[in-house]
């Protein structure tokens, strides 16, 4: 007889629980929402964000690629003014034609004599 009467005792807390937390439940849905359309509507929002995120990373490449493109080619120009000048200086004048003027050719600079001893003035 105790079994029957502790059995039905505890199918009544259960149950008054069963409602209490039911009801906490209900509450805490009517304040804070319910979790599961939190966790939908947050997915939602980093999924927005990660499409927008790539979207910038694309753009911001193809920026980047085209600024690339740009300096390389001024760059290259650059360097072939500059080789063309270098090649320009190295080919100069041909060497062939001042030797065969001979005589037009400048003479080579005057080599100055040595100094002379001379004494000091106070040591005679």
């Amino acid at each position: 007889m105790a079994c029957q009467d502790i059995d039905v005792m505890r199918r009544q807390v259960c149950d008054r629980l069963r409602g209490t937390v039911t009801g906490w439940q209900w509450d805490l849905q009517a304040k804070y929402g319910d979790p599961r359309v939190y966790e939908q509507q947050q997915a939602e929002m980093n999924r927005v964000d990660a499409e927008m995120q790539h979207d910038l990373s694309r753009r911001n490449s193809a920026l980047l690629e085209d600024a690339y493109e740009k300096q390389r080619v001024k760059h290259r120009e650059t360097h072939t003014q500059r080789m063309a000048k270098h090649r320009a200086a190295l080919k100069g004048p041909s060497r062939s034609k001042a030797t065969r003027q001979g005589s037009a050719a400048a003479p080579p600079p005057a080599r100055m004599p040595p100094p002379t001893a001379e004494p000091a003035p106070g040591s005679q």
